[in-house]
């Protein structure tokens, strides 16, 4: 049944903004368990975009379908930017989407460049190594904060954050990252 939701409403998407926001919005993008094959029944839709305009914000929705939560999120260039310079985490996000809707050729051509610097900073050895040694720093200075005296909830939300910055590090000093997301990452292919 999700499946079913989710393909309406990536075409309400996409059907929203073409009608309401062509002017406002870059770029919608969708990543994630949808697109790469790995949904199961209680998948959502993984959906960013990107705003031309300050009107293009209104666009962020979340929202409860069918007892699925969704968001409908955005995320500037300056942000995808910094993904693609290694900087951010969340690197399927420039590398492994599905673009729906393009305001025009040159913001898509904008977004494939984007993705190319990505793939050749993972492909740089001294780029690579200098983001996977950012964010073992990261985690280290995380650690130091799980040993101060912290709430069970806080220590758990930390060692979460060290987790998925050691894995980033791993994967980018390998320059590769997790295409599946991190939730995958214990899964044997």
């Amino acid at each position: 049944m999700s499946k079913a939701i989710n393909e309406k409403l990536v075409v309400w998407i996409e059907e929203k903004v073409k009608r309401e926001y062509a002017e406002d919005i870059s770029l919608v993008l969708l990543y994630g368990s949808f697109i790469n094959g790995t949904a199961n029944p209680k998948s959502d839709i993984d959906c960013y975009f990107s705003p031309r305009t300050e009107r293009g914000y209104e666009l962020a929705k979340t929202f409860i379908l069918a007892g699925v939560g969704y968001d409908i999120f955005l995320m500037d260039w300056e942000r995808a930017g910094n993904i693609a310079e290694l900087e951010e985490c969340l690197i399927p996000l420039v590398g492994d989407v599905k673009i729906i809707y393009s305001s025009s050729a040159e913001e898509l051509k904008r977004f494939q460049r984007l993705q190319a610097k990505m793939k050749h900073n993972l492909a740089d050895r001294q780029v690579s190594q200098a983001a996977a040694r950012k964010r073992a720093e990261a985690a280290y200075k995380l650690y130091q904060d799980i040993c101060k005296p912290n709430p069970l909830a806080e220590i758990r939300k930390l060692a979460g954050h060290i987790i998925m910055q050691l894995a980033d590090a791993v994967a980018i000093y390998n320059h590769d990252y997790f295409h599946r997301g991190l939730k995958m990452q214990f899964r044997i292919y």
